[in-house]
Parts: structure tokens; C-alpha cells; sequence
């Protein structure tokens, strides 16, 4: 799950089979959430589309929480810092897949037969 926010964007992957749990959001925090449970990050395509998503999220908080006479420079760097924490969570949430994947090839090839 991606949880985007303007005082900390946050990206959780929750997956099928170590769920990561979320802190709850500080009350002045204002969040949204993208569910990429069963999102394949290794795929290129998929990687697009969650960051095409990330993007989205972060410009409807940013817009929510940053007054209207700071737009400009305040927007942008919001949704700039949004974007950035949410890929580096994503490269995490990656890398947890991959890992999860050489677990169960190496549970596979090493089961005893019978």
C-alpha cells in the first residue's frame, strides 16, 4: 500500500505473504493510499504504472494541505519529496519481492521427494 502524504510520504507494499504494517498518520498529516499487494514491481510496466499513480497521489495531498498563496514553490516540493520517499519505499517493497521469490526457488529446488 502507498500512503502519501505532505509531512511524510510513506510507500507500504503489502505482501501476500509479509504484510508490512503502517504506522498510523501524525493527526495534522493528511494521506491517501494505493494498494500494490499483488503488483509484480519487477515488471517495467508495473513499476510506470504505480509511479504514475504515486505522482497523482502526491499532487491531490499536496493540493489539499498547501496553502493557495504558497502554491507554486510549496506544491512542487511537496510533491517532489512525496514522489521521492514513495520510490525509495518502492525500491524497498522491490527488493522484499525478490527476495520472498529466491526464498520459495530455494524452498522448491531443495523439498525432498517422496
Amino acid at each position: 500500500m502507498i500512503r502519501t502524504s505532505f509531512f511524510a510520504a510513506m510507500l507500504f507494499a503489502a505482501l501476500p505473504v509479509a504484510a508490512v504494517a503502517a504506522p498510523a498518520p501524525a493527526p495534522d498529516t493528511v494521506s491517501t493510499s494505493i494498494d500494490i499487494s499483488s503488483v509484480d514491481l519487477s515488471n517495467d510496466a508495473n513499476w510506470d504504472r504505480v509511479s504514475d499513480q504515486v505522482a497523482a497521489a502526491a499532487a491531490e495531498v499536496c493540493e489539499r494541505v498547501v496553502p493557495e498563496d504558497d502554491r507554486y514553490f510549496d506544491i512542487e516540493s511537496c510533491e517532489k519529496r512525496a514522489r521521492q520517499d514513495a520510490h525509495e519505499q518502492m525500491k524497498a517493497a522491490l527488493a522484499r519481492q525478490e527476495t520472498m521469490a529466491k526464498t520459495r526457488f530455494a524452498a522448491t529446488a531443495h523439498a525432498p521427494r517422496g
